[in-house]
């Protein structure tokens, strides 16, 4: 079985298509070239770890909002052209964070540039799911274009690392997001689908919602286990290129370089090892959220030996490993959370909206503030405690999965 959208825009893709993949992508951008300026931010403009953990918080919580307020002004109004407007805000706010002079007025610029990637990257997957053939799957192969996203950001940050420095980096990427924006508007209309994940949700309402989403304990399970992963994940990938630069000195260039080829690598091999182990067996949610577990197991061994070795020689290989466990995880999680009792489309939305909420809210503000209390160098093995913890949720959501699908056979054989 194929995936409802590929991992990239083949060569009988529409335009539209790949403006729409493009646009995904670059919501992305802004995101890392954060994370790669870090340690510069730190030092100009006298910020504390926990502060910056705050500018992911930030970013996500706008992001989380931007979400269903995109698909709300998407029922009314034309969402290309909304798509371009959220686009536009998140490069205009990018490039505004290069005039910050402190905390607030960064975080001003950073909850700004959320809110208009949350509205970008949402009205982007509907309108490759409402132009898709085979409407209502999730958008399993938009990996890819996220992991491209990264690491365009991680390069960015690194070239721009010394001259011009994090004002520069913040300015380019924000004239890229610009510049791609008026394309967008020639991105195409195709029809509405009538199983609309936030009309549902809106018409449901939130309670009913989450307490169907507690019925049952794989649904609960495999929400929670993506909330505590995404917010390994974020943590993760705002941390990394302080990591190398603050703990082993590793200069800025050769950590954009290095983060980049490897996010970019293990994107594409993490996404294709995931959909293979979520095509194995009978049972696709059980599947993919074996595949989960055992990504999400991969990358807490392998960032627990990347924080354990001196020598960069072994850091990068381990790195790599444990982004290819993050990207495989992710693409299993997908699978799982599109299974037959998951794919409602109010379910579907209250599962988006507390991945990208309350799984991002937290990790690295939290990694952040244990840092100032505790060290850098230690607050960092909290990366490995939550990657295990989201791969045991995953093994006992992939066990919940399996033991319904069996009792469903079980009662079906009876009856026959």
């Amino acid at each position: 079985m194929t995936d409802s959208l590929d991992a990239y825009p083949g060569p009988g893709a529409t335009p539209g298509r790949r403006l729409l993949v493009l646009a995904f992508a670059a919501t992305f951008l802004s995101r890392a070239v954060a994370g790669a300026e870090v340690e510069s931010l730190r030092a100009q403009l006298w910020l504390t770890d926990q502060a910056l953990g705050t500018l992911v918080s930030a970013f996500a919580g706008a992001y989380a909002i931007g979400l269903p307020a995109g698909a709300a002004l998407g029922a009314r109004r034309r969402r290309a052209a909304l798509l371009a407007a959220g686009l536009a805000v998140c490069g205009a706010a990018t490039a505004a964070s290069a005039a910050a002079f402190g905390f607030w007025t960064l975080i001003a610029a950073r909850v700004a540039a959320g809110a208009g990637a949350g509205l970008a990257a949402g009205l982007a997957v509907v309108l490759l799911l409402d132009g898709d053939r085979r409407p209502g799957r999730a958008p399993r192969g938009l990996l890819m274009p996220a992991a491209a996203g990264l690491a365009m950001g991680y390069l960015l940050g690194g070239v721009c690392g010394r001259t011009p420095g994090w004002r520069g980096a913040f300015i380019a990427s924000g004239v890229a997001l610009l510049a791609l924006a008026p394309a967008c508007l020639r991105a195409g209309e195709p029809p509405r689908r009538e199983a609309d994940p936030w009309s549902s949700l809106s018409a449901e309402g939130w309670a009913r919602a989450l307490r169907r989403l507690a019925g049952a304990r794989a649904r609960y399970l495999s929400v929670l286990a993506a909330v505590v992963g995404a917010s390994a994940a974020s943590a993760l990938a705002f941390w990394l290129p302080a990591f190398l630069e603050r703990t082993r000195g590793v200069p800025r260039l050769v950590t954009g370089a290095q983060l980049g080829v490897a996010v970019l690598a293990s994107g594409f091999a993490g996404a294709a090892l995931g959909r293979a182990g979520s095509q194995a067996g009978t049972g696709r949610p059980a599947a993919g959220g074996w595949t989960a577990a055992a990504g999400m197991a991969a990358a807490a061994m392998a960032m627990l030996g990347a924080l354990s070795a001196a020598r960069s020689v072994v850091i990068l290989p381990c790195l790599m490993v444990a982004l290819l466990g993050v990207f495989a995880a992710a693409r299993g999680a997908v699978s799982a959370l599109d299974g037959q009792e998951v794919s409602d489309p109010a379910l579907a939305a209250v599962a988006l909206l507390l991945i990208h909420g309350a799984g991002e809210l937290g990790g690295a503000f939290g990694l952040g503030a244990v840092a100032d209390r505790v060290s850098f160098g230690r607050a960092l093995y909290l990366l490995p405690a939550a990657l295990l913890a989201s791969a045991m949720l995953w093994a006992a959501a992939a066990w919940a999965w399996g033991r319904s699908r069996r009792a469903v056979d079980d009662a079906g054989r009876k009856v026959a």
